[in-house]
């Protein structure tokens, strides 16, 4: 959980010092993506791709809080995002689960386009928002995000 905390970090430093474009931000998604893995089990585990994108996009658009107030909200937020995929090993040494306070939430609508610096196309099949996507044209492929 700590990378996936600082993938959120990462994205909140570059909302809040406004130092990428929107398409910038897409490459640094695309980046987390393909560096995302499924090794549960091993000590380097740093969060499957959809679970680094979504900590970073969470970090990113939560650039208007404090220093102190991002830090504390992306604990939450990647333990939320880490428990909504299934993965969060957040059991106690007893294996009991915690006891989660907070209801679920319902997972949002999954995306039907794929947007790109230069525009939009219809997602064939539905994925999670925030997954890098492609758009495929006469002039090649252009990498974008579902939205």
């Amino acid at each position: 959980m700590r990378e996936l905390h600082a993938d959120y970090m990462a994205g909140y430093y570059l909302g809040r010092k406004g130092l990428v474009t929107s398409s910038g931000v897409e490459e640094f998604a695309t980046s987390l993506f393909e560096k995302g893995d499924y090794n549960f089990t091993s000590p380097q585990h740093h969060g499957t791709p959809i679970q680094r994108v979504a900590a970073m996009r969470g970090g990113y658009d939560d650039a208007q809080l404090s220093t102190i107030g991002a830090y504390a909200k992306g604990q939450r937020v990647v333990k939320r995002i880490v428990r909504d995929d299934g993965n969060s090993g957040d059991d106690d040494p007893q294996g009991k689960p915690e006891r989660q306070s907070v209801p679920r939430h319902r997972q949002p609508a999954p995306a039907s386009v794929c947007q790109t610096e230069y525009g939009a196309c219809p997602l064939v099949v539905l994925m999670p928002r925030g997954v890098v996507c492609s758009c495929y044209t006469a002039y090649g492929e252009i990498r974008g995000l579902a939205r």
